[in-house]
């Protein structure tokens, strides 16, 4: 059985946005990935919200974040690689 910790880290945005990134440590190896990232607004309600976090457990149960992510050796380069490819 594959296990995965997850990690939620919160960032600000230049412009003024939230963003939090659903990341995962591979128990296994101890490497980090990113596997989404989410932005609110200060005026984020708890629909979207909601519709966050159903979305981040369709993307674990569709693929194993094995496949899906990039694995790092850090969380903060892992975040790094992520931004660099989505933003």
């Amino acid at each position: 059985m594959e296990l995965f910790e997850e990690i939620i880290v919160w960032g600000r945005t230049a412009a003024g946005l939230l963003v939090k990134y659903r990341c995962f440590r591979n128990l296994s190896n101890n490497l980090f990935a990113v596997q989404s990232a989410d932005f609110f607004e200060k005026t984020a309600d708890s629909k979207s919200i909601l519709a966050s976090e159903i979305q981040a457990m369709e993307l674990f149960l569709d693929e194993s974040p094995e496949i899906r992510s990039s694995w790092h050796a850090s969380l903060t380069e892992a975040i790094q690689k992520h931004m660099d490819d989505f933003e």
